[in-house]
């Protein structure tokens, strides 16, 4: 007996769409709330208002954008595609602060809200290519200090091996949700 992949796959049957409008206007607003505050950071940190608002702009513009797109997967993954690039901007803001890595899982947890994996692997895959970008070109940028900003690489392995268990742990309890969901159909019925 085989392992069939896709069908382990949490599909969302848990939420339904007056549901998921819920959580779409909470992750949405997420992602527009933090212009302003990765706009503070970059120029607090001492970055040019060019720059901070090229790095700010992103966050706003996908989180508005997500609210006008009808179907579940594509808004689902344009507002995660906000928060992850608004996530890229906070830690580049911030020089690479610790505090600011902590926004990848505080983003993973937000647009869990969706029980859909495609925006956690939007979420996953963007900051894999972040973070292992910025740790050749420029590390500095991604890891303030110690061992990671001097050898940045296995960091960035660290913390992507981090948001693959988070994003595991994610799946594996909507998976549970599901079978709930299955189960109390299936009493229902009964």
């Amino acid at each position: 007996m085989g392992l069939n992949l896709p069908s382990q796959v949490p599909r969302g049957k848990a939420i339904d769409d007056d549901e998921f409008d819920r959580r779409h206007r909470s992750v949405t607003s997420l992602s527009i709330a933090a212009s302003p505050l990765l706009l503070l950071v970059g120029l607090l940190g001492g970055f040019p208002l060019w720059q901070v608002g090229a790095e700010a702009a992103p966050a706003l513009f996908f989180g508005l954008f997500a609210r006008s797109i009808q179907e579940r997967t594509t808004r689902s993954s344009v507002a995660a595609l906000g928060l992850a690039l608004g996530a890229a901007a906070a830690v580049h803001l911030s020089g690479g602060s610790g505090l600011a890595q902590a926004s990848w899982f505080v983003v993973l947890a937000f647009v869990a809200l969706y029980v859909d994996v495609q925006p956690i692997a939007i979420v996953v895959g963007l900051a894999t290519v972040f973070l292992a970008a910025f740790s050749v070109v420029d590390p500095a940028a991604v890891f303030d200090s110690g061992p990671a900003g001097s050898n940045p690489m296995p960091a960035a392995a660290i913390q992507v091996g981090l948001l693959v268990l988070t994003s595991l742990g994610f799946s594996i309890n909507w998976k549970y949700m599901d079978r709930k969901a299955d189960d109390a159909r299936l009493t229902a019925r009964a």
